[in-house]
């Protein structure tokens, strides 16, 4: 598959301090790609210099096979074939909506067509003279991204873009972005630090830590598989326990699991909530302790084996609650290899 966008070892240091650290994407064509890591991981500094906003003190960058930037090179914005949609929209506030979109488009006949079409695409037809202060924010979003995708660039690059949209908007918009990107056949680069977005928006998604991506793959891959403790953490809910493999058997004190893995003697082994299975039974070894319940389903916090900690996520049919008690089945493990020292711990997430 052709790469839309290809970094390579990319640097980039603000009066000492690192922002990105031997930074390296690869962004296919046509699929979006997702940017995601806690704040001050470089994602936004890493869009900064594709778009070309910024120049880095190392590495290169390549857009649409054409070198935009190296240790001799250095293409302006505005001839990278770059659109870009920003956190706060910036829409010009005394510009009609169809002047908005056609800021970026040549004069010439074609340019009302253009804008019309893809205003059309956003869903926003006819809607060329209302002013951004007339639009709700998920509106005002769709006609930052119909300025993005006029001029047709090789590549969208999107900042956090929606996090300026309360929680149902966020849902609804975001499904829209993706679905009008698919539409458009863009190829994108979309950055957040919101876990849940990222896994629901991207095609393909990179994680980041100081500066440098950690792991890069599908989304359910990553979630799956992910590369260390500290991405697992990052993506998703669950506990460790420390467990012994032998034989493609892993030990644990919650039982014994089969494994797919290369490594034998001494692991750490991650259990997420969604592979462990709860069951009423007022005289299972599990103690509800906390719930959280979310409508589609619950996150059930338990006590077993005196007060070793695990997490469920159960459906919305049987209600747990404090104090109940609960047969359970782990049904799938992830395997790691054993902690030499304590990581980080990741972020809380966010969303």
């Amino acid at each position: 598959m052709t790469d839309a966008i290809a970094c390579r070892h990319l640097s980039k240091s603000y009066s000492g301090v690192v922002a990105l650290d031997d930074f390296s994407l690869r962004a296919p064509e046509g699929e979006v790609t997702g940017l995601v890591g806690p704040s001050g991981s470089g994602k936004t500094t890493a869009l900064r210099l594709i778009a070309g906003f910024e120049r880095p003190d190392h590495g290169s960058v390549e857009v649409a096979g054409e070198t935009v930037v190296d240790e001799s090179t250095f293409v302006p914005p505005e001839q990278r074939s770059v659109g870009m949609v920003f956190q706060d929209f910036a829409l010009f506030p005394h510009m009609a909506v169809g002047a908005n979109v056609a800021y970026g488009l040549p004069k010439g006949a074609g340019r009302g067509g253009r804008v019309a079409d893809v205003l059309a695409m956003v869903g926003l037809a006819g809607m060329e003279k209302r002013m951004p202060h007339e639009l709700s924010g998920g509106e005002q979003q769709r006609v930052a991204l119909a300025r993005a995708l006029a001029p047709s660039p090789a590549v969208e690059l999107l900042d956090e873009p929606f996090s300026n949209l309360d929680a149902p908007q966020r849902e609804r918009v975001r499904r829209e972005v993706r679905g009008i990107l698919i539409e458009a056949r863009a190829t994108a680069i979309f950055v957040t630090h919101d876990q849940e977005e990222a896994l629901a928006v991207s095609d393909v998604l990179a994680v980041m830590r100081d500066g440098r991506v950690l792991q890069t793959a599908a989304p359910h891959d990553l979630y799956r598989k992910p590369a260390d403790r500290w991405v697992a953490r990052f993506l998703g809910e669950g506990e460790f326990v420390a467990g012994t493999v032998t034989g493609g058997i892993v030990d644990t004190p919650l039982g014994r699991f089969p494994v797919d893995t290369p490594l034998t003697g001494p692991v750490e082994v991650l259990i997420r909530p969604e592979h462990v299975r709860l069951t009423e039974d007022a005289g299972g070894a599990a103690l509800v302790v906390e719930r959280e319940f979310y409508g589609h389903d619950q996150l059930v916090t338990l006590h077993i084996d005196g007060g070793r900690r695990l997490l469920a996520r159960a459906g919305p049919d049987t209600i747990f609650s404090p104090g109940d008690h609960a047969r359970f089945e782990i049904t799938e493990v992830v395997v790691f290899e054993a902690a030499s020292s304590p990581q980080p711990p990741a972020p809380s997430q966010t969303g």
